[in-house]
């Protein structure tokens, strides 16, 4: 095989791999940054709750 063609499969291969991982952290933040968000709505309810009662 071509040594220019295998440095070129190489490299494909770490780009996909680098793409791949900074899908799974990109999904990760956003399921963390949700969650974050459902956590300050229910303490914002629960503290409308406490006024209210």
């Amino acid at each position: 095989m071509d040594p220019r063609l295998q440095l070129l499969l190489m490299i494909t291969d770490r780009i996909f791999t680098l793409v791949q991982y900074a899908q799974e952290v990109s999904k990760m933040t956003e399921e963390q940054a949700l969650q974050g968000i459902e956590k300050e709505r229910t303490e914002k309810d629960n503290l409308v709750e406490e006024v209210t009662l």
